[in-house]
C-alpha cells in the first residue's frame, strides 16, 4: 500500500543561498478605511524607517503605488470584491493592468495581485466570479510576460475549514467545493500561493483555547495530534497546520500558504489591549524568524502580514475590528515592534536588563573560552565607541553567536543573549551576520607515487578557492600543512583500523596524539569512520558504529562533540530501490547495520553520507540528464507528482525518501487502513536526519569501460542498465559539464525536487589522479589536476559562505539569440546597461557576450537573483564565481 502514499517532503531549509540569505517574510497590511491617515507618501517614510519590507495594499490606489516607487518595499495589490464583477471582462482587466500597474512597475515592487477579500463570507456573488476573475488578470499578466514575476491569488477566511482539530484532521468545508476546486486548480496550475486569514485571536474569545497558548507563550505542548505525533505548543501553528493537512487531502500538498492577515485588537474585548497586541505581534516575529516552518512543516519559510499598519476608524462590526493597529494616525507607535531585516537574518545582543556583574563575566567568557573575536571592541577600534559594558557585550555575543551558526543557543548566555532582526550595527561598527549556505568541496585522495608535498597542496587548493576538503587518513604532514588556512577539513578513519577502534582506551590515545595537536589551527569539522563499510569484504560493516561511538565518546571528553561532526560514507548500492524516489528504500541485507547507524546519527546529530556518481546511470538514461544539461523533465515521480530533469537529484532525493520511508515502518501502519487520508512530511517519521553531504561525486576524463554498476554500487534505476559504453563518455570535456554544472546547480539555492531550496554540501572527486588505486583504469582517473599542479580543465569553486550568485550570457548562444536578449534586458527589462555603452567602464571588451553577461546579471540582481531573472530564454548561466574585471564591477 506504501505506492498510494503521496509523500512530500518538508526538509529543515535553513537560509535559501542566493545574493541573500532568505527566510520567512513578515510583512504588514496597509488598510486605509479610515478619515485620519496621514499620506500614502508619508506613510511610505514611515514603513522604511520601521523596517518593514513586505506590504499588503487592498486595492491599486495610483498615490499609494507612486508613494512606495525605488523604495524596493514588496507589495501585494488587491482588487476589491465590488470589483469582481468588471473583471469578468478581459478587455476591462487588460485595460486595469495596463492603466493601474504597469506605468508604476517594477519601479513599484509588485509581487502579488490578491483578487476579492475572503470571498467565500461575501455577501454578494464573489464567491463565482473570482477564479474567472484572476484567470483574466492572469492573461493580462502574459501579455505583459509578468506572469512569473506577479503571482495571482485569492484570501480565504478560517472558516472555509469545516475541520480543525485535530490539525491531520484539516478538512475544507464540503458547501465550499465547487469553489475550492476551480480555486485549488486555477493555484497548482499558475504556480500561485494558497492565501489565507488567522486569527488566533478569536479562539481566544471562544473559550477554545488557553491564553499562553494563543499569545505563543506555552513553554510545553499543549496537545499532541493522536495521527501524525506532532506536538503544537501555540494555535498558530495548529490552525496553518489544518490548511497544509487539507490541501494534502486534497492532492495539493506542495502548495505554498501565504499569511495575508493575522493580528491581535488593542481594544473593544476583555483580551483586547496593548501589551497583548505587542505580546502577539512580537512573538509571532519570533516564531517565524527564530525557527521557519511548523510541526508538519518544519523548515519551510513561511509568509505572513501583520493586521494592521493604522487602527480603521470606518471598519464596520464590534469597536475590535476598528483597533488593530500598531501605528496611530500621528505615525507614532501604539506599542514597540521590531521588524525583522529583508532574508531573515538574525543579530544577538545583550539584554539591557542584565546585571553588570553578569555581564562582565560573559564578556571574558565570550572574548576567551568562547574565542569571540573581539578586537574590534579594543580601544581606538571601530566599535569601542560606546564604551559601555553593554555595547562591548553585545559586539561579543554577536561575534560568537555567528561563528556558531547562529542558533538559539549560541545566543543564550545565560539568559542575557537576546536575538533581534534589526541589524544593530551603527556608524562603521558592522555586526556579522551568518549565512549557512551550500558547500562544494573536494576529495583529496593520495593513492599514487607522484602527488606534491602537502604544503603544496595547501597553496593549490588555496589559489584556486576550495574551501572545503576531504582527506581520507589523518596524516600529520597533511594536518599541518593546513594549520591556520581557514580552509575546512573532513578527516578519515581507514577501514583498516576499525578493529582498532573497538577499543576506547585506543580511540583516546588516537585523538589525543593524532587529532587535537592541530586542532583547532587545523579546522577540523568531521571525522569520517571507514569508507563504503558495506562494500567491504572484511567485517567493516559490524564494526563501524562501535568505532563511531568510540570516536564521540573521545570527544566528549575533549568538550568537542559539538565541534566535530561524526559520520561514515555509504555507497549508493545500499539501496535496493531507488526509481521513483519516492519509494527509494534500503537493502534490506544492510538493515540491521542502518538501522543501528541512523539511530546513532540521530542520536548525534550527525550527516548521513554517501557516495553518488551519476555517469554509472548511462544507459538508464541520457547524458544530458546525467550532466544537468536536459531542458525539460525526464521523469515525474507518479506517487509525489515532483519532475525530475537531472539524475543526481534523483539520486539524492532517493536516498532521503529511504530515510523516511525507514522511520515510515513504526508509524505507517495505523493509516493502512485509509491510505490516501494523510500526506506525509518528513515531520511524520520522526527523524531528524534533515542533513546528508554527498562524500564523493564526480567524472573520470578517461579510462576503459568499468565492470558492471556494482563496482560503484550506483543502480540509478530498478531496471537492468547496461554500461558497455560508458568508458565512451569518460573524457575530459564531459568531466569539465558535470562538475561545472553541479556547482552551478548545487550553489543555485534551489535544492531537489523534494527538498526544494534545501542547502546541499558535495564533494567532487577528486583533486589528482591516483595512479596506485586499483580496479579499472576509470578509477584511477577522476583528477581535477595533474600532480605538477596544472588544472586538467577549468573549474571555478564558489567560495566559502559567501552565498553570492551572478547570471551571465552562455558562450554557446547563438548571435540572434544573445542579441534578442541583450535588447529585451536593457529595453524592456529595464537593466541599467550605462556601463557597457562606448567609453564607459565596462564596454572592453566590445564582444556580444561580455555586453550580455553585464545586462543579465544587472537584471539578475535587480530581481531577486532567481533562477527566473536568469533565464533569458535559456541563454543565461549562474555562476558563483565574480565575473567583474579589471574596473568593471558586477553588482
Amino acid at each position: 500500500m506504501a505506492s498510494r502514499f503521496k509523500l512530500a517532503f518538508a526538509l529543515s531549509l535553513l537560509l535559501q543561498l542566493l545574493d541573500f540569505c532568505r527566510g520567512s517574510k513578515v510583512g504588514v497590511a496597509y488598510g486605509r478605511n479610515a478619515n485620519n491617515l496621514p499620506p500614502p507618501d508619508q506613510v511610505a517614510q514611515l514603513v522604511e524607517k520601521h523596517n518593514i519590507q513586505y506590504l499588503r495594499i487592498y486595492d491599486s490606489d495610483p498615490k499609494v503605488l507612486k508613494a512606495f516607487s525605488n523604495t524596493s518595499i514588496e507589495l501585494m495589490v488587491g482588487v476589491r470584491n465590488a470589483d469582481l464583477s468588471a473583471f469578468q471582462s478581459q478587455s476591462y482587466v487588460d485595460s486595469w493592468l495596463r492603466n493601474s500597474i504597469l506605468p508604476y512597475y517594477p519601479a513599484t515592487n509588485i509581487t502579488h495581485i490578491t483578487v476579492g477579500i475572503e470571498m467565500i463570507d461575501s455577501l454578494d456573488n464573489a464567491t463565482n466570479l473570482v477564479v474567472p476573475a484572476m484567470r483574466n488578470v492572469v492573461f493580462a499578466l502574459k501579455t505583459a510576460n509578468l506572469q512569473d514575476r506577479i503571482k495571482v491569488s485569492t484570501p480565504l477566511p478560517f472558516g472555509v475549514l469545516s475541520k480543525s482539530y485535530p490539525p491531520s484532521e484539516g478538512a475544507f468545508s464540503s458547501s465550499y467545493e465547487n469553489v475550492l476546486r476551480p480555486l485549488l486548480d486555477f493555484l497548482e496550475e499558475n504556480q500561485s500561493p494558497f492565501m489565507v486569514d488567522l486569527y488566533p485571536f478569536y479562539a481566544m474569545i471562544n473559550g477554545d483555547s488557553s491564553l499562553d497558548y494563543v499569545l505563543f507563550k506555552s513553554s510545553s505542548s499543549i496537545f499532541v495530534d493522536p495521527n501524525t505525533g506532532l506536538s503544537y505548543n501555540n494555535i498558530f501553528d495548529a490552525q496553518l497546520d489544518a490548511f497544509h493537512f487539507a490541501l494534502a487531502n486534497l492532492n495539493f500538498s506542495r502548495m505554498k500558504i501565504i499569511v495575508t492577515e493575522t493580528g491581535w485588537p488593542t481594544r473593544g474585548s476583555p483580551y483586547a489591549s496593548i501589551d497583548n497586541a505587542q505580546t502577539y505581534n512580537t512573538n509571532l516575529i519570533r516564531q517565524f524568524m527564530d525557527g521557519p516552518g511548523t510541526p508538519a512543516m518544519p523548515g519551510v519559510n513561511l509568509y505572513v502580514f501583520i493586521f494592521t499598519l493604522f487602527s480603521e476608524n470606518l471598519n464596520p462590526g464590534p469597536e475590535t475590528e476598528r483597533n488593530f493597529g500598531i501605528f496611530y494616525p500621528d505615525m507614532s507607535s501604539v506599542y514597540n515592534l521590531g521588524f525583522p531585516d529583508k532574508g531573515g537574518r538574525s543579530w544577538c545582543i545583550a539584554s539591557s536588563q542584565a546585571l553588570d556583574s553578569d555581564l562582565q563575566y560573559l564578556l571574558n567568557w565570550a572574548c576567551i573560552l568562547g574565542k569571540a573575536n573581539c578586537s574590534a571592541i579594543q580601544p581606538g577600534q571601530q566599535c569601542f565607541e560606546p564604551d559601555t559594558l553593554f555595547s562591548h557585550t553585545s559586539f561579543a555575543f554577536n561575534n560568537y553567536y555567528q561563528k556558531n551558526g547562529a542558533t538559539d543557543d549560541a545566543c543564550s548566555f545565560g539568559g542575557t543573549g537576546i536575538k533581534v532582526y534589526t541589524d544593530p550595527s551603527y556608524g562603521e561598527c558592522s555586526y556579522h551576520y551568518f549565512c549557512r549556505g551550500s558547500k562544494v568541496g573536494v576529495d583529496y585522495g593520495m593513492d599514487a607515487d607522484n602527488l606534491p608535498s602537502p604544503d603544496q597542496v595547501a597553496q593549490l587548493v588555496r589559489n584556486h578557492n576550495i574551501q572545503y576538503l576531504r582527506i581520507y587518513n589523518y596524516r600529520p604532514e597533511v594536518l599541518r600543512a593546513f594549520s591556520k588556512t581557514g580552509i575546512e577539513l573532513m578527516v578519515g578513519v581507514p577501514n583498516a583500523e576499525l578493529s582498532q577502534f573497538q577499543s576506547q582506551p585506543y580511540v583516546d590515545s588516537w585523538l589525543r596524539n593524532s587529532i587535537l595537536p592541530y586542532y583547532p589551527a587545523t579546522k577540523i569539522t568531521h571525522i569520517t569512520v571507514g569508507v563504503e563499510v558495506t562494500n567491504s569484504p572484511d567485517n567493516a560493516a559490524n564494526l563501524v558504529v562501535p568505532a563511531m561511538r568510540n570516536v564521540v565518546s573521545a570527544l566528549k571528553s575533549a568538550n568537542l562533540q559539538g565541534e566535530i561532526k561524526v559520520s561514515t560514507p555509504l555507497s549508493f548500492g545500499v539501496l535496493s530501490k531507488s526509481y521513483p524516489p519516492s519509494e527509494g528504500a534500503f537493502s534490506s541485507s544492510y538493515e540491521n547495520v542502518l538501522r543501528s547507524l541512523l539511530d546513532f546519527l540521530e542520536e548525534n546529530q550527525s550527516p548521513f553520507m554517501v557516495n553518488l556518481y551519476p555517469i554509472y546511470a548511462i544507459g538508464a538514461s541520457s547524458l544530458d540528464a546525467v550532466l544537468f544539461k536536459s531542458p525539460s523533465t525526464i521523469f515525474v515521480d507518479p506517487n509525489t507528482r515532483l519532475s525530475y530533469k537531472n539524475i543526481f537529484d534523483a539520486q539524492l532525493d532517493a536516498v532521503f525518501y529511504a530515510i523516511a520511508n525507514l522511520n515510515f515502518k513504526t508509524t505507517r501502519s495505523k493509516f493502512d487502513a485509509q491510505p490516501d487520508t494523510v500526506h506525509f512530511t518528513l515531520a511524520n517519521t520522526n527523524s531528524r536526519i534533515n542533513d546528508i553531504i554527498v562524500t564523493e561525486t564526480g567524472w573520470p576524463t578517461h579510462g576503459s569501460r568499468p565492470p558492471h554498476a556494482s563496482t560503484h554500487n550506483a543502480k540509478t534505476y530498478d531496471y537492468n542498465v547496461s554500461l558497455d559504453s560508458v568508458d565512451d563518455y569518460a573524457n575530459i570535456d564531459y568531466a569539465q559539464t558535470y562538475n561545472t554544472n553541479l556547482i552551478s546547480h548545487v550553489m543555485g539555492g534551489s535544492g531537489t525536487p523534494a527538498m526544494p531550496r534545501a542547502n546541499l554540501d558535495v564533494y567532487i572527486f577528486s583533486l589528482f589522479n591516483e595512479n596506485k588505486k586499483r580496479g579499472p583504469e576509470i578509477e584511477r582517473n577522476f583528477g581535477l589536476f595533474y600532480p605538477d599542479m596544472r588544472s586538467v580543465y577549468n573549474l571555478n569553486f564558489p567560495g566559502k559562505g559567501t552565498g553570492k550568485s551572478w547570471c551571465i550570457a552562455s558562450s554557446q548562444a547563438s548571435n540572434s539569440a544573445l542579441q534578442n536578449a541583450l535588447d529585451w534586458a536593457c529595453g524592456q527589462g529595464k537593466a541599467d546597461c550605462s556601463a557597457i555603452q562606448p567609453g564607459q567602464r565596462c564596454f572592453q571588451p566590445d564582444t556580444l557576450v561580455s555586453h550580455a553577461s553585464f545586462a543579465f546579471n544587472n537584471y539578475y540582481q535587480k530581481n531577486g537573483a532567481t533562477d527566473d531573472a536568469c533565464s533569458f530564454g535559456g541563454t543565461g548561466i549562474k555562476v558563483s564565481t565574480d565575473p567583474s574585471y579589471d574596473n568593471c564591477i558586477y553588482n
